[in-house]
């Protein structure tokens, strides 16, 4: 029997549950960042009928993110204005910024989680404030020819 993309890369929503999982046991993030991503996973599945490999990216991009921001649910603006500053800055395990297309990306998350978190009374951080945060231009990727 064939194996889906998600299937085959391991990127399932029951992969994505065990590496928050074993975030929370480690301690990257808190309880309540537990259970918030969750509800806001179980959200983007119902609302906008993502699929297991979004589920999944989304998880990894929000437990990442807590390296440069406190629990989600006492983030200042200020902190989030901080945490973007350090991702523009941020290297590769290569020693290289992340590339243009990496930190819209790692942004673009960041703000629909923020946004959520507004719409369910869950931050003081006005979301209109958050969109204010301005994306790198998107580059094209290298083809090969």
């Amino acid at each position: 029997m064939r194996r889906s993309a998600s299937e085959f890369h391991g990127r399932t929503i029951e992969a994505a549950y065990n590496m928050l999982d074993r975030q929370l046991s480690e301690g990257s993030i808190t309880q309540k960042d537990h259970e918030i991503i969750i509800k806001f996973l179980n959200y983007k599945i119902s609302f906008d009928n993502i699929k297991d490999t979004r589920y999944h990216k989304i998880s990894q991009h929000l437990v990442w993110w807590r390296r440069y921001l406190p629990e989600f649910t006492s983030c200042t603006l200020d902190d989030i204005i901080s945490g973007v500053g350090k991702l523009k800055r941020a290297k590769t395990v290569k020693g290289e910024l992340f590339s243009n297309n990496v930190v819209r990306d790692y942004i673009s998350i960041l703000k629909m989680f923020f946004s959520w978190l507004e719409d369910n009374n869950l931050t003081e951080i006005r979301s209109s404030d958050i969109r204010k945060i301005k994306l790198p231009q998107r580059k094209n990727k290298k083809s090969f020819r």
